[in-house]
């Protein structure tokens, strides 16, 4: 609970991603696959 705080969690499902950017809520998979694929592309 501590974490969830510390990172301002306020829901389900949440995705962090390595890069530090947040993905609130739920995401279509292609939607999701699309946001992953950019931001891996933007090194």
């Amino acid at each position: 609970m501590q974490l969830a705080e510390e990172f301002e969690v306020k829901g389900t499902p949440m995705m962090v991603t390595e890069k530090g950017n947040i993905f609130p809520g739920y995401l279509p998979a292609k939607q999701l696959a699309e946001a992953l694929a950019d931001e891996k592309s933007h090194k």
